[in-house]
């Protein structure tokens, strides 16, 4: 299960929505759900003030589907 696609998408709404306020594009954000998630920690601190999130729980998604991706 891609829990890190479920964190972003209960979050923004959409991956259209995290692009924009990220100023990426939604090819970028879903390359983070789909292979390489660990470029996301780039965005941390966005993400943790967007998300009301602390960095501990952005992180342990991230190497969740990392994790998963890798094993």
């Amino acid at each position: 299960m891609n829990n890190l696609k479920i964190f972003l998408l209960k979050n923004y709404g959409s991956m259209k929505n995290v692009g924009e306020q990220l100023r990426l594009n939604e090819a970028t954000v879903r390359s983070w759900c789909e292979a390489r998630p660990r470029n996301m920690m780039k965005y941390l601190p966005e993400i943790s003030i967007q998300c009301e999130a602390t960095y501990a729980e952005i992180v342990a998604e991230v190497m969740e589907r990392d994790s998963e991706l890798n094993n």
